[in-house]
């Protein structure tokens, strides 16, 4: 991966499925308080489908998060901000077998219930 020290040691999945051009850190301020990880959370989520729908895949990661230090020192983060997550972000490869997995979801009525007004 060509990333040295300090993140030699760090449990990275970056460029193990995926030819990693970028990455994003999620992040939001500690005096926002561990509810606005959710706005983290909707907002990764619509940047990953925008990135899917232009042929970009990208993998969430959020070992990171236990490794702040480290990430705050190699991307000169402040420490005002709790981190998160962090995405990789590139181009699948098609041959690698873990991207050739395909599970099968239950459909979505067996855990939401609807209902007409």
């Amino acid at each position: 991966m060509g990333l040295g020290r300090p993140f030699r040691d760090v449990p990275f999945f970056w460029s193990a499925h995926y030819d990693v051009t970028l990455a994003y850190v999620g992040h939001t301020r500690y005096a926002l308080g561990s509810a606005d990880a959710l706005s983290v959370g909707m907002y990764l989520q619509t940047l990953m489908l925008a990135l899917s729908a232009r042929g970009l895949g990208t993998c969430v990661e959020v070992s990171v998060a236990g490794y702040p230090d480290v990430v705050r020192a190699e991307l000169k983060i402040p420490p005002e901000l709790t981190i998160i997550c962090a995405l990789a972000i590139g181009y699948a490869d098609p041959d690698c077998p873990t991207n050739k997995l395909r599970i099968e979801h239950d459909p979505i009525e067996k855990h939401a219930v609807f209902l007409d007004r």
